[in-house]
């Protein structure tokens, strides 16, 4: 899809430029790709700008073009071209030493690819991130980065990515010019991504280059032989997986390697034949080195490292007058470029050559500057790690200070709930106790009303009791139903009740809660049974109950009677011990407490 995409567009574009016009650039071919997106579905449309980002790759317009792809990736919810999208983002951005571009896409990269468990992304894109904190000086910060991230990629029991987290760590300790560390963290790398090779990556190169080239700085020669052989092969794996990648400059610097150890190992053997077989060695990688680079490279950089080869190949061959003019100019380059670490080491190289030359002088001077300028980069080094430090703390400060006023606030927003809360539940109490205190207040308005019915009730039942005595006193005879009513009570029975009740209301004996039994017989001129008997006939109750329905006859008068009268004084006046006897009496008899009554009693008139 690709190659018929690239083709059609450039078919295109021959046809719109004469044929005498220079060739395309690759910015214009990939505006003109660009020029038919609007046409393409989908999938093309993420092909065409793949091959257009290919295209652009590391030209002003790369920026542009990998948003646009971001956005499309977004537009069609395709994760793995996002996530691309967003990592490729914050390298560019690393490559244009946009700091806050890099925190602000790699952040979003990071929390993306995790999201969506793409941890090799997530793991290149960290590494970015720590590189860009150990570039800003921010070393101690990167190097817990790359731990804690090598502790959460063990535990998913990830080597690809514990292999590029070790790799970040061996990068720290580079730049804190601990290269025995560093070198040990490259090849602890290596032994994790052989694991589970990646074949597409090129960190196992790098890291086999870094490698050799920390064995260089501790002056073990023969170690940063065998990782520059390691480098050989390794190239040779990847050229056959990678066919259109160009590995010359790996080239170019394995034999460079190759060419200062087998120098530097020369200088060390005592044995003349084999220390020329060494220093031939030595030139033979010279040569391949020289065979590889491409002066179109303009790299000033791997033109220095020529300066580098051939200065430690003539102390090792003792023309020291020519090895001080390479590493005088090798010298003049990282000056310029103001490489501490190079400087230093071309010094000592210098110094080694005057050393050897005789010129004890020029040696002494510039071990003298070695030694000061080691001394200015051990305390540049020191006050950095110090500052970074006090940064480190302040930072400390500053989240212990927003996490106690975020548990403060949570605090806050906690009581708020739980006051909201009992707010919400009083609130729910209330309800329910003026719904129940409204449902017992109908209750009782019920109760009342059906007193009253039940008064009413009685008052129709005395009138027809009074009929019917009427009936009996004009008719001697039987009723008309004959036997169906039942007895009527006799007369003596019915006129010594109604003196009970008179005796009772009139001179108001009920109101003594004493009252015996005896002295109201006495009273009325008959003894105690034919009182009993008497109430029993007449109304179906006993003497007791009928003395305490009329004492609540006489309550229901006096509190329907007057809205001032308290309660205690009513239950005296009608014959009860305690204000607390009353209430309960009343209200088992009646359903409802005394000045509820009241209430609705006054209320209804």
């Amino acid at each position: 899809m690709k190659n018929i995409l690239i083709t059609l567009t450039l078919v295109a574009c021959s046809l719109t430029v004469p044929s005498q016009a220079q060739p395309l650039s690759k910015g214009e071919q990939a505006d003109s790709i660009a020029v038919l997106l609007p046409q393409m579905h989908d999938t093309a449309r993420l092909d065409a700008l793949r091959v257009i980002l290919k295209l652009v790759e590391g030209l002003p317009e790369d920026r542009h073009y990998t948003k646009m792809f971001l956005n499309e990736a977004r537009r069609q919810k395709d994760v793995q071209a996002e996530a691309f999208a967003l990592i490729t983002l914050t390298a560019i951005y690393w490559t244009q030493y946009d700091t806050d571009s890099v925190y602000i896409f790699g952040e979003e990269a990071i929390d993306f690819t995790r999201k969506h468990q793409i941890y090799d992304y997530m793991a290149y894109t960290q590494r970015q991130i720590i590189r860009r904190h150990a570039k800003d000086s921010r070393v101690l910060t990167a190097l817990n980065i790359a731990k804690e991230a090598y502790e959460e990629a063990k535990t998913r029991d990830d080597n690809i990515s514990m292999g590029v987290f070790l790799g970040a760590i061996g990068d720290i300790y580079y730049d804190l010019r601990q290269f025995d560390q560093a070198a040990q963290y490259f090849l602890e790398s290596n032994e994790r991504l052989l694991q589970n090779r990646d074949p597409k990556s090129l960190t196992i190169l790098n890291n086999y280059f870094f490698a050799t080239w920390m064995f260089r700085h501790l002056e073990d020669w023969q170690q940063s032989l065998r990782y520059a052989d390691s480098m050989g092969v390794e190239i040779i794996f990847l050229q056959d997986i990678h066919p259109n990648f160009d590995f010359d400059t790996y080239r170019f610097y394995k034999e460079f390697l190759s060419a200062v150890a087998y120098a530097e190992l020369a200088m060390l053997t005592v044995e003349t034949r084999h220390a020329t077989s060494l220093q031939n060695l030595s030139m033979q990688a010279i040569r391949k080195a020289e065979e590889v680079y491409d002066s179109r490279w303009r790299d000033e950089l791997l033109h220095a490292s020529i300066h580098d080869m051939y200065g430690t190949y003539y102390i090792a061959t003792s023309d020291y007058n020519r090895a001080l003019e390479h590493l005088q100019k090798l010298l003049d380059y990282n000056e310029k470029e103001q490489i501490d670490i190079n400087i230093l080491a071309t010094k000592r190289s210098m110094a080694r050559a005057y050393s050897e030359k005789g010129d004890f002088r020029n040696a002494f001077l510039l071990q003298s500057q070695i030694m000061q300028k080691q001394d200015s980069l051990n305390k540049e080094q020191f006050y950095s790690q110090i500052n970074e430090l006090r940064s480190i703390h302040e930072l400390d400060q500053i989240q212990m200070e927003a996490d106690r006023q975020k548990a403060r606030a949570d605090r806050q927003r906690l009581l708020i709930t739980a006051l909201a809360f009992a707010c919400l539940g009083l609130m729910v109490i209330v309800g329910l106790i003026v719904w129940n205190r409204r449902r017992i207040m109908e209750k009782n308005r019920g109760l009342y009303r059906q007193i009253k019915e039940q008064d009413h009730l009685a008052e129709e039942l005395e009138r027809t009791k009074a009929l019917l005595k009427g009936a009996t006193a004009t008719d001697a005879t039987h009723p008309p139903d004959g036997s169906d009513l039942p007895d009527a009570p006799s007369e003596h029975d019915q006129n010594l009740v109604a003196n009970l009740r008179e005796y009772l209301l009139q001179d108001r004996m009920f109101d003594k809660h004493d009252l015996e039994s005896n002295e109201l017989a006495l009273h009325l001129g008959t003894h105690r049974a034919a009182l009993f008997t008497a109430v029993k006939n007449v109304t179906g109750k006993t003497l007791l109950d009928y003395l305490n329905s009329t004492r609540m006859d006489k309550a229901r008068q006096l509190l329907e009677g007057s809205a001032e009268t308290p309660i205690e004084v009513i239950s005296e006046m009608c014959g009860f011990v305690s204000r607390a006897t009353f209430y309960r009496q009343f209200s088992s008899y009646y359903g409802l407490p005394p000045a509820e009554y009241r209430r609705i009693a006054w209320k209804s008139m």
